[in-house]
């Protein structure tokens, strides 16, 4: 192997070793960057023939860009049949919410759609360190705790029907245009990530340069390494959240806990409370640090009731508090 393959291969098989896929259907989220495509050659050229035929390259078309969009799509679909694989897209509908959050809405939906629909156990994002690092940066700017400081999983199960992987999170960007280089494989390039109305973009364009030239040349190894520290303390204090997350009860319209002591140390138990909100798909951008702190003050007795974002309100009453 010349240099940027081994490198960048040993990144992939340490996250998603090919063991682990082997006999396995997968689908592949391809927007045609040179993440995904990346990704996609990385599998490829991993899989033996008699597993060629269980990999789908999913395409979810934003049509926000019109011909250029138009064309990411039909790059994906000639890729998917040079390398002899399935190829399923959708098109986002007319009119329809042009945001950040809705369009990935939109595409997830999508792609969940696509795995189940072809029986696969995994769904692959091509996610690298890059997009860790700009993610957990973002986070701070914006106020986050220890669990937004671990960023982005590597991976996530759904319901137990398949396993969400980013096979590329130990990849440097860097690493992934080297090895397309190498094997010569030409990618889309999307003009709107050079768009710096958007938050990510004057990230990467913007402020992480600035970081690095005035302040610390190494502070994408700094933020990285923050998020490892993060991930090992969550992972230390994971018994004490699921102890708070087995006393939840969960009802149809929301969920339940006996009132618990006052001096009940706070993170485990807001912890516990997040999934669980997280599980009924309440709104969680619009929960600040002061509503997640007025719940857990209920929680403890500290207060008997508090009114949170989407009409969900909390009560303390006769030794339980129930939030709905």
């Amino acid at each position: 192997m010349t240099p940027p393959v081994d490198g960048i291969v040993n990144a992939f098989e340490a996250v998603w070793p090919s063991r682990l896929r082997r006999s396995c259907r997968v689908v592949l989220a391809v927007s045609g960057g040179a993440d995904s495509v990346a990704m996609t050659h990385l599998i490829h050229d991993s899989t033996n023939q008699v597993d060629a035929g269980s990999i789908t390259l999913a395409h979810y078309n934003h049509a926000w860009r019109e011909a250029e969009s138009d064309a990411d799509q039909a790059f994906v679909a000639e890729l998917a049949e040079k390398l002899g694989h399935h190829f399923v897209t959708e098109s986002a509908e007319c009119g329809s919410e042009k945001s950040e959050q809705a369009a990935r809405t939109r595409r997830y939906d999508f792609l969940k759609a696509v795995t189940r629909q072809q029986g696969a156990r995994y769904l692959a994002t091509a996610h690298t360190a890059d997009d860790q690092i700009e993610t957990i940066l973002h986070r701070i700017l914006r106020g986050t705790g220890l669990t937004g400081l671990t960023g982005i999983p590597a991976t996530r199960v759904f319901d137990d029907d398949f396993v969400l992987i980013r096979p590329l999170l130990q990849c440097r960007r860097s690493q992934v245009e080297d090895y397309l280089t190498s094997i010569d494989q030409p990618y889309r390039t999307d003009k709107s990530n050079a768009d710096t109305r958007w938050t990510r973009n004057r990230l990467r364009h913007e402020l992480l340069p600035l970081l690095r030239d005035q302040y610390n040349a190494e502070v994408d190894k700094s933020i990285s390494q923050l998020g490892s520290i993060a991930s090992d303390a969550l992972a230390a204090i994971e018994p004490q959240i699921e102890t708070h997350q087995a006393a939840i009860a969960i009802h149809e319209f929301g969920f339940s806990l006996p009132v618990l002591r006052p001096e009940t140390v706070r993170f485990p138990l807001l912890e516990a409370l997040r999934r669980t909100w997280k599980r009924h798909g309440w709104p969680e951008q619009a929960m600040t640090a002061e509503h997640w702190n007025s719940l857990a003050d209920v929680a403890v007795g500290h207060r008997k009731s508090c009114n949170l974002p989407g009409d969900v309100q909390a009560v303390h009453s006769q030794g339980v508090v129930s939030v709905s």
